[in-house]
């Protein structure tokens, strides 16, 4: 691969997890400047001359996360203009971006994951309740269409549930499910397409010193443990590994992605709970710490992915 490559390195937008996609593209930008890649440049959606930007690339690195990156819009566009990118297509982003429709698929394909339910646009305390019973108490509270655990709630009554909703709604997110809450461990596991093969990275556990792993969990160091490779017997490394790969083909991922999941305390039952198609890329993100795990550090996984966009079939859903 040429050392002349000019890469674009997309970071940022408009989402809501845009600091941290822009801490993500820094330290991609830096490993590739350091590994001689001297024309790479950062790209942002927001700068005025973004689609210059991108015309001029020979490859372009995504590194956005949440809406208008990982749900594969920007996929599209350069899939049009038949322009090299890393990482999955259009239809593995956009089902991995929708908890709606991936969980509807997991459900198809058999792989556990919690129970839930859409909620209406107009919900009355009387239809919470009965989902309640449904469900149980507590439980979550999630915004379909958003990454890194934004927006997502505990649960525990129904007017915290009220209270929640109207103020998800006035921030502006829009489409809302509510997901049974499993006593579990947190784990995370990366997974990274080399050439041809399907490699699984070591498992991650994470221990979070809040309620759970949200968002402000996954960006205070303060506030997480991680544990890699998590301390499981071989059955339960072997099933959740299996897990991943499985959620990997089903939704059709290309180069790399990350699923986590809950491993339920009382039957240890790993259960999916979503997928990153493009994980966080700081210096101890999830991935990362995972492919430290395998004896692959910063610099060689950035060009495990960058080798991702040269290597990719030439029809990719």
């Amino acid at each position: 691969m040429s050392k002349e490559l000019k890469i674009a390195v997309v970071s940022g937008g408009k989402s809501r997890e845009r600091p941290g996609s822009l801490i993500s593209g820094k330290a991609v930008y830096d490993s590739l400047i350091k590994q001689g890649y001297r024309n790479s440049y950062l790209a942002d959606p927001l700068e005025k001359n973004f689609i210059n930007n991108l015309d001029r690339a020979d490859v372009v690195f995504i590194v956005l996360h949440g809406r208008y990156g990982e749900d594969g819009k920007i996929q599209g566009y350069l899939e049009t203009v038949g322009k090299p990118y890393v990482g999955s297509g259009v239809l593995s982003s956009a089902l991995g971006m929708d908890k709606n429709y991936f969980k509807i698929l997991l459900g198809t394909a058999g792989i556990p994951t919690p129970r839930f339910e859409v909620l209406p646009d107009k919900l009355s305390v009387h239809k919470f309740t009965k989902i309640m019973k449904r469900l149980g108490i507590p439980l979550f509270l999630k915004p379909i269409s958003e990454g890194g655990s934004l927006g997502s709630n505990v649960i525990h009554t129904s007017e915290q549930f009220i209270n929640n909703f109207k103020e998800f709604k006035r921030q502006g997110f829009d489409r809302f499910l509510v997901e049974e809450y499993i006593t579990g461990r947190s784990l995370t596991v990366g997974v990274l397409q080399r050439k041809s093969k399907i490699v699984v990275l070591p498992i991650l556990e994470t221990i979070s010193k809040k309620e759970f792993y949200d968002y402000e969990a996954k960006h205070d160091s303060k506030l997480h443990e991680y544990r890699c490779p998590a301390s499981l017997n071989r059955v339960t490394t072997k099933r959740v590994k299996d897990l991943a790969r499985k959620v990997f083909e089903l939704i059709g991922c290309y180069g790399f992605n990350r699923v986590d999941f809950i491993l339920d305390n009382k039957t240890n039952i790993p259960f999916v709970l979503e997928v990153n198609t493009i994980p966080g890329m700081s210096l101890h993100s999830n991935m990362v710490t995972s492919a430290n795990a395998a004896g692959i550090d910063y610099d060689q996984l950035v060009i495990e992915m960058l080798n991702t966009a040269f290597n990719r079939p030439r029809y990719l859903p």
